[in-house]
């Protein structure tokens, strides 16, 4: 539910912004409209984006306290033209300058092209806050860049909407975006808004608001509305024997024996992802032979699939069902994992919780056993051919 309500308001955001071919409902998009997963034109791409800089700009315009107009957010019009419209002012906008400053920011940081590689330390060299995308089947690509005067979009493609292969955003849009961006007269970039922002301290590892368990924090200043942001809450304080080498607790130590110790620890499916791109994460000791846990931590879960998932497992060339990887994750990297399927017993992994099923079109449930006694169910679903065709026209 909670996935499907952001869905909902990322969808109405877009269409308040100027996205005008989104015709059918967010649930017919998904998660994947969140990476850019729906039909959109190249102009209304680039209403948006000039909306955005629109926004940030009149931000400075209006007297203190500083406030915002939706007016800002319109289509693009083929011409500069003065909009005779009434601008209502609010204290908040559709998106807020401080958040609009790191998103523009972070787009200027994107590597560009090769031929513009190192363009930070040319003088002559423009700040561009730009974005590509390419569609499924390389039928269309497209770059858009953006600084605090203008707007600039480029589309590459077929007329017929045929794909070529390497027909990408970054290598096919993107040098030419750069080639007419430096056509243009030289523009300042856009001012810092200090007065929507607000300075706190933040946990370096987890980018929440710093706890007082948080031990790695630096002090930045933040959108005001972040504030109101929950603070780390994957920073906990753990009892260590004197060694720190195992978890030990009051029923089988002394305080005089144990250290405390603050530590940075994800639930299982995070720490699987994170620990891929971060090998100085540390996991948690084991608890000590002789110190049982009081408290039941979670251990076992499921990457894939997840709660009432609809997957499709598709034929083979041979005409065979193929098969569906299940993937889960154990906070003990020795622990041992028992599968089954609608009660059925399946097998067994150890170290790299995978498995392939083929389970037949219909409602399932998979339970997971590890070696402890711990228990995990989860119910999917799969969809047969004719009901996945019909869902995805």
């Amino acid at each position: 539910m909670l996935r499907d309500y952001g869905v909902e308001k990322f969808h109405l955001l877009l269409r308040r912004m100027g996205m005008t071919s989104l015709r059918q409902a967010p649930g017919y998009y998904g998660l994947s409209l969140i990476l850019g997963g729906a039909e959109a034109t190249l102009w209304d791409l680039s209403g948006m984006y000039a909306s955005l800089a629109r926004s940030m700009n009149q931000y400075f315009q209006y007297p203190e306290p500083k406030r915002y107009a939706f007016a800002d957010y319109h289509s693009p019009t083929y011409q500069h033209v003065e909009r005779e419209v009434a601008v209502q002012k609010q204290e908040h906008g559709l998106l807020d300058a401080g958040a609009l400053w790191y998103t523009l920011e972070a787009m200027a940081k994107v590597r560009r092209p090769s031929n513009e590689t190192g363009w930070e330390y040319f003088d002559s060299s423009r700040k561009l806050a730009w974005k590509t995308g390419t569609s499924f089947g390389f039928r269309d690509a497209w770059a858009i860049g953006l600084n605090s005067q203008y707007v600039v979009g480029v589309w590459v493609g077929n007329a017929d909407g045929e794909g070529r292969p390497g027909l990408t955003g970054l290598s096919a849009a993107a040098p030419i975006l750069f080639d007419i961006v430096q056509l243009l007269p030289d523009t300042e970039w856009f001012d810092y808004p200090a007065s929507d922002m607000a300075s706190t301290l933040i946990s370096k590892q987890s980018g929440f608001k710093a706890s007082r368990h948080c031990d790695d924090t630096l002090r930045m200043d933040i959108p005001r509305a972040g504030l109101k942001s929950p603070i780390c809450t994957y920073h906990r304080i753990f009892h260590l024997d004197k060694e720190g080498s195992h978890q030990v607790h009051s029923e089988c130590a002394t305080l005089a024996d144990m250290t405390h110790k603050s530590w940075f620890i994800l639930p299982p499916v995070q720490e699987w992802y994170y620990r891929k791109h971060h090998p100085a994460y540390r996991k948690l000791p084991p608890f000590r032979a002789d110190c049982q846990p009081l408290l039941q931590y979670q251990a076992l879960q499921l990457i894939y699939p997840y709660e009432n998932a609809q997957i499709y497992v598709p034929l083979e060339l041979d005409g065979q069902r193929g098969k569906s990887i299940f993937d889960a994750t154990h906070r003990d990297p020795e622990a041992s994992i028992y599968w089954h399927l609608d009660g059925e017993y399946l097998g067994m992994t150890q170290h790299q919780h995978q498995m392939g099923l083929s389970p037949k079109p219909g409602k399932h449930t998979l339970t997971l056993v590890d070696d402890q006694g711990d228990k995990l169910e989860r119910t999917f679903t799969v969809l047969g051919k004719e009901r996945n065709v019909s869902e995805v026209k």
